[in-house]
């Protein structure tokens, strides 16, 4: 009878044991049921809320104290407009909220003139899921918008390469001055040297800030306390990378009113060109001229001695364009007409002793700006995109580099694209070759060179020599990495009026 009684006990207690084991696994599918989604339901009201105070914030970007040093004292109505939402949304701004004018090192846009993030954080108990040990969860919430009317980059130059090892480089035994500011860009782990000055009798005078996502490498026995600093606003060694300002940016569409396919025929203007191999008939609408099917490269070079002039016009050259000087005695000016350049593979070319001019419509001197401006958009034939990246084929289909060989006989004055969209844009190298295509965009300048607007250039290298006296670049550089070298005495001038643009408002991340 007793072991009945003993069973039947043993019973009750294995029933308990069962029953508990349970009750845990039931609080834990009660935890995930109510707990996680209580959490994305927090979530997703803190994220309204951090969108809207980051849009609110967005429209007083642009007052001027705001625009010209851009901090949480010097935008205090973009600061009550946020908090004003936050307080709205029902989270206390004191505490559970915060605001960062321009962005911080958790933002994409960190450090972006013109960018607002609002971060808003809290905690709360947890309904079940204590029973698994968590008491409590913490819930955040980023947004970041931003107001980007008419603002121009602190920025001369800027390497947003990422390999940290000479992203930036200035080289070479000459005088290299810049103005504005100079950024090498990677994001530098573990920290070494992606902005570098080198050379055995180098001079440099940035009149701007130097600043580089890790280490500043100077020459060996530089003393800045001695010979100067290189960089009039100081070295900002190891702060927060700089995203790319035009990731967003697509190429331009082919046979659309800025970029026609065909464009119309180079018109030679005086002079002879020579037609040799059909040089002249690979240009648009001749009768051999390059297609998607069958690319060539448009070679426009002189015969007949003296001066040929030649204007050529925007549009799809497919297998690209060189601008070739002819022989001792045989020279060639070309005349831009304003608008886009689509180089569909084979690049573009200007060989020593050309003068090359970007002109009004039907002009033949260097055109005004916000009329004259032409941009090239160097790429792959599109047609054979997919076997350029694979590598499967080559020649003229293929993207080529971007080369300018600028000599003390040539003058080049090219002014960026006046147009919507790519306005300032000087050269738009596509990224979806830079990887698979590394093309570097090669100057190489004199006294007479004048080159404004912006290169861009999101995966490539950015190489400018200069081996004269006064050579000037007044341009903008957006590239992967830069070069900088030679033994003459070279400027970059940084003029914001001519160079990017940025403009817009909205969200952004």
């Amino acid at each position: 009878m007793s072991s009945i009684t003993d069973r039947r006990a043993s019973q009750r207690g294995q029933t308990l044991a069962i029953f508990a084991f349970g009750l845990i696994g039931i609080l834990a599918v009660a935890a995930l049921v109510f707990d996680v989604g209580q959490n994305l339901f927090d979530r997703r009201n803190k994220q309204d809320a951090a969108d809207a105070a980051a849009l609110a914030a967005a429209r007083w970007l642009t007052t001027s104290t705001c625009k010209a040093a851009p901090s949480l004292a010097a935008c205090p109505e973009a600061v009550d407009a946020a908090t004003e939402i936050i307080q709205v949304h029902g989270y206390d701004p004191a505490t559970e909220a915060d605001i960062n004018i321009p962005p911080d090192s958790t933002s994409a846009f960190s450090g972006a003139r013109g960018h607002v993030q609002v971060t808003i954080t809290s905690s709360r108990g947890s309904f079940f899921a204590g029973v698994l040990g968590l008491t409590s969860f913490r819930i955040s919430a980023m947004g970041v918008a931003a107001n980007i009317d008419g603002y121009s980059l602190p920025y001369s130059i800027l390497a947003l390469g990422d390999d940290c090892n000479k992203d930036g480089w200035v080289t070479g035994n000459g005088t290299v001055s810049i103005e504005g500011d100079v950024m090498a860009s990677g994001d530098c782990n573990p920290p070494s040297e992606p902005l570098t000055f080198d050379g055995g009798a180098l001079s440099v005078n940035i009149d701007g800030i130097c600043a580089s996502t890790g280490n500043i490498d100077y020459p060996p026995g530089y003393d800045p306390g001695v010979s100067g600093p290189y960089c009039d606003g100081g070295d900002q060694p190891d702060v927060d990378p700089v995203s790319d300002p035009l990731a967003g940016l697509q190429p331009p569409l082919v046979g659309g009113a800025a970029v026609p396919d065909p464009p119309k025929a180079p018109v030679v203007e005086s002079g002879t060109i020579d037609n040799g191999n059909n040089k002249l008939q690979a240009c648009p609408r001749q009768a051999r001229a390059g297609t998607a099917a069958n690319p060539h490269t448009c070679v426009i070079d002189p015969t007949a001695s003296g001066t040929t002039e030649v204007r050529i016009y925007p549009g799809v050259y497919y297998g690209g364009l060189e601008l070739a000087e002819g022989p001792t005695g045989k020279h060639l000016k070309v005349y831009m007409e304003p608008g886009v350049y689509y180089m569909a593979g084979g690049g573009f070319l200007l060989k020593a002793g050309a003068e090359v001019y970007t002109v009004d419509p039907g002009g033949t001197t260097y055109g005004a700006a916000g009329t004259s401006g032409i941009m090239v958009f160097n790429s792959h034939n599109p047609q054979d995109f997919a076997d350029c990246e694979s590598g499967v084929t080559g020649g003229v289909a293929c993207a080529r580099v971007f080369d300018v060989q600028n000599t003390a006989t040539s003058t080049v004055k090219i002014r960026g694209y006046s147009g919507p969209v790519y306005t300032t844009l000087i050269l738009f190298q596509d990224r979806r070759i830079g990887n698979q295509t590394p093309l570097p965009v090669k100057l190489s300048g004199n006294a007479n060179l004048q080159v404004e607007g912006t290169f861009y250039l999101p995966e490539a290298a950015f190489e400018y020599t200069g081996n004269g006296s006064g050579e000037v670049l007044n341009a903008q550089v957006i590239c992967e990495t830069f070069k900088i070298s030679g033994g003459g005495s070279l400027s970059i001038v940084y003029d914001p009026a001519t160079a990017l643009q940025l403009s817009g408002i909205g969200l952004v991340e």
